[in-house]
């Protein structure tokens, strides 16, 4: 009888492990960011956006950052409502883009550059959100 219930108490321990170890490793895979990486060229005088929208939710925070040549180009850069066609950009300067923007209603929105330059401009980097 002793053995009897040792062996379902060992059983019942490690159901019991197992689950708790499956729990803590599939949170440890959950990211609250998602991060994209881009490149692109914007002819002069021109407004340029990604082929493809990413959900976004209502207070969430998108920051873009990179570079972009030449050095000298006026830029605005940020992101484009789908449904609306606003765009929430700012200036990016001397060649480093560093834009965060606060999502002011849910959904889905396109990456944007205005080139307020009259040369073409190369841009890469990131956005995360």
């Amino acid at each position: 009888l002793f053995m009897k219930k040792r062996r379902i108490l060992s059983c019942f321990l490690a159901t019991a492990i197992l689950l708790l170890s499956a729990v803590s490793v599939s949170a440890t895979f959950v990211s609250p960011y998602a991060t994209g990486k881009f490149s692109l060229d914007a002819e002069g005088g021109t407004f340029t956006r990604s082929n493809n929208t990413f959900s976004l939710e209502k207070g969430e925070e998108v920051s873009i950052s990179g570079v972009f040549t030449p050095k000298s180009a006026n830029l605005k850069i940020g992101i484009l409502d789908s449904s609306t066609g606003v765009f929430y950009s700012q200036s990016a300067t001397d060649g480093d883009i560093d834009v965060t923007i606060t999502v002011l209603k849910r959904g889905y929105y396109y990456l944007a550059v205005r080139n307020n330059s009259d040369d073409i401009v190369s841009i890469a980097g990131f956005v995360t959100y």
